[in-house]
């Protein structure tokens, strides 16, 4: 048990002292716009249109070392178009998350053979709320959320992420 710690102790220790090696940017600012669209059909004869659906989000990183960190976001999707015309409807759907991530970039090594492409992971959760025109209040809602950020690097301190 004795040398299982103590190399563990040697790993971390290593990790730590390679990551003060290269200089990174330890706060980013994520800033996002796109469409919305719901997964699946709503009811019968309802679904939201592809391209006609507002989606904003926002977010800050804090890198706790150049391969982790932790983010907290906003999110605003913005749903009133649907195949429907007879539905006079508007949803706004808000949330805030807080999330781990990992800089798969990093841990792969990808700037052995790249400087320009990037990988991240993340998943969390948080609280979320919808208000529409159909709602007496808002729907409150915990949620999870996970996934994989791709970057292409523009320059030392820009990216653009899909």
């Amino acid at each position: 048990m004795k040398k299982i710690t103590l190399s563990l102790l040697a790993l971390t220790v290593g990790l730590c002292a390679n990551a003060q090696d290269k200089p990174y940017n330890k706060w980013s600012v994520d800033l996002n716009a796109g469409f919305a669209k719901p997964a699946r059909t709503l009811s019968s004869g309802y679904a939201a249109e592809t391209f006609k659906n507002l989606h904003l989000d926002g977010g800050v990183r804090y890198s706790i070392n150049n391969k982790i960190g932790v983010k907290a976001s906003f999110g605003y999707d913005k749903i009133d178009n649907w195949t429907n015309s007879n539905l006079k409807a508007q949803s706004d759907y808000y949330r805030t998350s807080l999330e781990g991530v990992v800089n798969l970039g990093r841990v792969l090594n990808f700037e052995n053979w790249t400087n320009t492409l990037g990988l991240q992971v993340h998943a969390g959760g948080g609280y979320s709320w919808l208000n529409g025109d159909n709602f007496t209040s808002s729907d409150k809602m915990g949620h999870l959320m996970a996934g994989l950020t791709g970057q292409v690097k523009l320059h030392s301190r820009v990216a653009l992420n899909a």
